[in-house]
């Protein structure tokens, strides 16, 4: 009896950070695939030579490019929380406004696209 009270009690603290574990790292999957999308999204507008706008709300994401036959595309995340925002991305690629704002686990969190996405490889001088 004793023994099955010590399990029970252990596995009651262990339990809610073995969770919390699960969605810490469930958030960042989410924010590495967004990044990994926003990147996507700034190429193709470049390669399509079209704008793109992204549009964010609550949990979900919806992608459409201005003058080409892709349609749009909505996808919904899990943990990400947004509030009502809109990415624009030019024919070159960069975006506007150079920050993104989003929730996880109660955490407010701002991406900074100007890193992420508008930078430049400048040569070395000689």
């Amino acid at each position: 009896m004793v023994v099955m009270t010590i399990i029970a009690l252990l596995t009651g603290l262990v339990g809610p950070l073995a969770i919390n574990s699960l969605d810490k790292a469930q958030a960042k999957s989410e924010i590495l695939t967004l990044k990994n999308r926003l990147r996507k999204i700034s190429y193709r507008a470049y390669i399509l030579q079209s704008s793109a706008e992204v549009t964010f709300k609550g949990k979900e994401i919806t992608i459409s490019y201005n003058g080409s036959d892709i349609q749009p595309i909505t996808i919904t995340n899990e943990v990400l929380f947004f509030n009502e925002q809109v990415l624009y991305f030019n024919n070159y690629g960069f975006v506007q406004p150079l920050e993104l704002n989003l929730t996880y686990r109660d955490i407010n969190t701002t991406l900074d696209l100007a890193s992420l996405i508008n930078t430049s490889v400048v040569p070395d001088e000689q």
